[in-house]
């Protein structure tokens, strides 16, 4: 289908443009600016373009992990 996103297409990359992100993501780019200038998401901007590292992106998502009941039961 042509609206489809090729994710397998990014698998090879380090840097994500703002629309791949989205693309990724599914949030919108106000949202990815609004996290930019909040200073929550960190970025690159050679020449102007606005880039994104895939490995801030990843670390980022990990930040807001919450714990199975099963992984908090194998803590006690």
């Amino acid at each position: 289908m042509a609206n489809e996103f090729d994710y397998q297409k990014l698998e090879g990359k380090t840097y994500w443009t703002l629309s791949e992100l989205c693309a990724y993501t599914g949030y919108t780019k106000s949202y990815i600016y609004k996290l930019t200038s909040s200073n929550v998401l960190s970025y690159n901007k050679p020449l102007g373009k606005i880039m994104f590292r895939k490995e801030d992106i990843f670390s980022l998502f990990q930040k807001g992990r919450v714990k199975s009941n099963e992984e908090l039961e194998n803590l006690i």
